[in-house]
């Protein structure tokens, strides 16, 4: 097997960098794109019509590469394995039927088919080519797994690729991580001297990478379906077959670590949902049946939602999703004791991540809840709320605390009698009406003798005006407001009465964490 010189492996990665940039590039100039559009939603973060025509451009390059590989180039560049190239290009034809049709807006196919084509994919290869788990190695000590390790490898192949289709949800997010991934892949292979896998890599790479330069923040194209499930079927692939190489096999846990952050996601978002089913007193089997119902809590929605921009976080996971396939290097090349502290050392980032994410908020409250119960019940404080649109209003209410109630009314209902609320809040829905609606919370903050918020879009905001700073008594909040970090600052702060800087302190926190209002966390 021929190795790979430095120069091959950079002219492959800028060769393919440029055949997909250039594609993308004029297939958004032809007519026919207008069929390849992905409209705002309520679980989407973007807000204008924007191609998705990415990962068909990333897999036709794919293909034409692999023809390209397998007939013209020279003997001495290393060549893919048959039962190798025969499995990657019959993912990629499968995923390009389906995703073609499904990113356009004339057909869309529902996640349970999507599904269903995953396990078929995955079954071909395990069964038919033979790619698959047959042993483990961990902590040194090798395990056979028989039967169980086919339908593990079945498994893992459709879980990674929802992880990555899962994670596509930012700017930039899924390409950086699966770059990140396919280094890592590919440094994994170089040990091994198993250079037609490092050349696959360093093509996969670059082939996403040409897409990234169309999708960095503000995105101009998105992968779409097509791009998300076969990057993440490719990897589910790969790392099957790094991690069970004939000459050197690596430990069990180096496989989960390369896609390690799309895997965390995962096991997080479907924790969190049935931990708040099991919490609100559901049933057991609905609490499983939430598991896999989708959701805009997502560590990226999350870090997005503390008023973050796309780029900056892409950057943070990148850098955290970075780190995890670092480890998954160290723990490839050292020994058992040290392979054992370089992931308890990695296992604790991800838990002060996650801490710092509140993932483990909802277990803390009950517990602290359930205790307060068996102590003395706790005297709510009413807060006001007008003008709320449907979003606040079923975040408000659905939201599970016993710190406030609420009453709403519109701009026009007369109000009880004063002394009765302890915070106004008076949301903005129009740029036309911020100056009456800032003139009506200072009314109601000075009938009720209570603060007033006024929650706004930062458009209608004076440009020389901080949101921290009060604008003639009244706090101005940006809108998305997280409600949850809201409810916590005002127990801990209202609870000594100094009302007006306890808001000022609000205000400074939720500009600092600005999450989507829509839906309990």
């Amino acid at each position: 097997m021929s190795d790979l010189f430095p120069l091959q492996i950079i002219a492959l990665f800028c060769l393919s960098l440029l055949v997909t940039y250039f594609l993308i590039h004029l297939l958004v100039r032809l007519p026919l794109i207008r069929f390849f559009t992905d409209r705002p939603g309520e679980r989407k973060v973007h807000q204008r019509i924007i191609p998705r025509i990415g990962g068909v451009c990333i897999v036709s390059s794919f293909l034409l590469f692999l023809f390209l590989w397998h007939q013209f180039i020279p003997e001495p560049f290393p060549v893919l394995p048959p039962h190798l190239l025969k499995t990657f290009a019959f993912a990629a034809v499968c995923i390009l039927a389906v995703g073609i049709p499904d990113d356009s807006i004339v057909l869309e196919i529902s996640n349970r088919a999507k599904l269903l084509l995953e396990l078929i994919i995955a079954g071909v290869i395990v069964f038919l080519v033979g790619i698959q788990l047959d042993e483990v190695m961990v902590f040194g000590n090798t395990y056979t797994l028989g039967l169980l390790g086919a339908g593990i490898s079945i498994f893992w192949m459709a879980g990674v690729t929802n992880a990555v289709n899962i994670i596509d949800g930012v700017d930039g997010l899924a390409g950086w991580i699966s770059i990140l991934a396919f280094a890592t892949l590919g440094i994994l292979s170089w040990h091994v001297h198993a250079t037609a896998t490092l050349a696959l890599c360093v093509l996969l790479a670059g082939l996403i990478a040409g897409f990234m330069l169309h999708n960095i923040p503000p995105a101009r194209v998105f992968l779409g379906d097509t791009g998300s499930l076969f990057i993440g079927m490719v990897l589910g692939i790969l790392t099957i077959y790094v991690v069970t190489l004939p000459e050197t096999p690596y430990s069990v846990f180096v496989a989960p670590l390369v896609v390690g952050f799309p895997i965390l996601d995962v096991f997080v978002a479907m924790g969190r949902r049935f931990t708040k089913h099991v919490l609100a007193g559901n049933k057991f089997t609905r609490a499983l049946g939430s598991m896999m119902v989708p959701d805009n809590e997502h560590l990226h929605h999350r870090l997005l939602q503390r008023g973050l921009s796309h780029s900056e976080t892409c950057l943070i996971l990148a850098i955290f999703s970075g780190s995890i396939s670092a480890v998954a290097v160290i723990v490839s090349r050292v020994q058992m004791p040290w392979a054992v502290a370089v992931l308890l050392y990695m296992l604790l980032v991800v838990v002060w991540f996650l801490a710092n994410l509140n993932i483990f908020d909802r277990v803390f409250a009950f517990t602290r809840k359930m205790i307060a119960s068996q102590v003395s019940p706790k005297v709510t404080s009413e807060i006001c709320v007008v003008s709320a649109d449907e979003v606040i209003r079923h975040s408000l209410i659905k939201y599970s605390q016993d710190l406030f109630s609420f009453h709403f009314c519109s701009r026009h209902d007369e109000h009880p009698g004063p002394g009765r609320f302890a915070v106004v809040v008076v949301n903005n829905k129009f740029d036309n009406r911020f100056e009456a609606d800032l003139a009506l919370a200072r009314q109601a903050a000075s009938f009720h003798m209570c603060p007033a918020i006024l929650l706004t879009h930062g458009s209608n905001m004076p440009a020389d005006q901080k949101a921290t700073e009060p604008v003639q008594g009244v706090i101005l909040l940006k809108k998305p407001i997280y409600v949850p970090a809201l409810m916590k600052k005002l127990d801990s702060m209202l609870s000594g009465g100094r009302y007006v800087k306890a808001f000022e302190h609000i205000a400074q926190e939720t500009q600092r964490i600005r999450i989507i209002v829509h839906g309990s966390t």
